[in-house]
């Protein structure tokens, strides 16, 4: 776990990449170039749209900026700086005035809207684990999926057809086995989901699906019991074997399913059993609390959704959606998993704002 004393020389760092050549803009002591930005961030699967302004940019340098231009977004102090999102240049604004200071605006989607790619149809051999399945479906669609962590992974023993929406479909089958799929600093990630409610859900689904499984299992336990008292003929000694094989497929078919629920099982229990002071379910990334950074008490709420903490803190360039956070104060001392937030500069206030879980 990261516990990193806040500093005062904040350092900005805007790396555009046109596809012909690229070019960095900083702010810091030996780069006064004023860079400002709101860069919101969140567990929806959705690309986020975040601005920036520049000011005073030359002509020349902003003739460099393009649709569509790969745009890196860093930010941190004088030896602490680190990535805060990236994407694509989608809008770039006509040039603004304050007073006798000109405003370069332009905004990017974080990492890559992919919400309108076609459909996808496509069917997996027996035995395809999820993880085969999510990467199938990604490259089918050309979608990039950096990494991908399943909390309770399971095989697909009778195959599997995915048909639809490619970003859906890769969502639908990570929530199955407990994780989502979010944009991360600009990057689609499959991630563990630390909703015990949403775990939950995972092993009813396997319950159900296990109960079936075991009956299909006795029903062809029966089958070939009975098959096996008439075996007189060449047909009857051949619906034997045809039986034999049904019933080693059903119980295949029904230990894969048995696992599986016991999988599911294990994880909601670890989730479960974690303490009143912690909500997430893996060690913390980094340690929040009025030393290394937080502005003021986090406040509390509640609605349909469950609790939430709402956090202020000089800008941390650690803090993203899905970290996983210590957070001292006062009122608070837990560790919890960032739900939404954002990163931001106006010139004065070095901010990240967030919800925690």
């Amino acid at each position: 776990m990261t516990k990193t004393k806040y500093q005062f020389i904040h350092h900005v760092k805007l790396t555009v990449d046109n596809g012909n050549r690229t070019m960095t803009l900083e702010n810091d002591p030996t780069h006064m170039l004023e860079i400002h930005f709101n860069l919101p961030f969140s567990s929806n699967p959705v690309p986020n749209v975040c601005t920036v302004t520049i000011y005073n940019l030359s002509q020349t340098t902003r003739d460099f900026f393009k649709k569509n231009a790969h745009v890196v977004m860093q930010a941190g102090y004088t030896d602490d700086i680190g990535v805060l999102t990236e994407g694509h240049i989608n809008k770039i604004q006509p040039l603004q005035w304050s007073g006798v200071d000109s405003q370069f605006i332009f905004t990017f989607i974080e990492g890559t809207d992919y919400s309108t790619k076609g459909d996808v149809s496509m069917t997996f051999k027996k035995g395809s684990s999820t993880d085969t399945v999510i990467k199938g479906i990604a490259k089918k669609a050309g979608i990039p999926i950096k990494s991908i962590s399943l909390q309770v992974p399971k095989t697909y023993t009778g195959g599997y057809t995915a048909d639809g929406q490619p970003l859906d479909l890769v969502q639908e089958v990570a929530q199955k086995c407990g994780s989502v799929l979010r944009v991360v600093r600009g990057v689609y990630k499959v991630v563990y989901d630390d909703s015990i409610t949403d775990l939950n859900k995972v092993v009813k689904t396997r319950t159900t699906d296990e109960r079936s499984a075991h009956t299909k299992y006795l029903n062809a336990q029966k089958k070939t019991a009975t098959a096996r008292k008439s075996m007189r003929t060449a047909n009857q000694r051949a619906t034997y074997r045809k039986r034999v094989s049904e019933e080693a497929t059903a119980k295949a078919v029904w230990q894969e399913a048995r696992t599986a629920l016991t999988r599911a099982n294990k994880a909601a229990k670890q989730t479960a059993a974690q303490s009143k002071k912690s909500t997430a379910t893996k060690s913390a990334d980094f340690l929040l609390s009025f030393e290394t950074g937080l502005m003021e008490e986090p406040t509390y709420s509640d609605d349909d959704d469950g609790a939430r903490w709402n956090f202020n803190c000089l800008l941390q360039h650690r803090i993203a959606v899905g970290s996983v956070i210590q957070i001292k104060s006062k009122s608070l001392s837990r560790t919890m998993t960032v739900e939404s937030g954002e990163h931001s500069f106006d010139g004065s206030s070095f901010m990240t704002t967030g919800v925690l879980k």
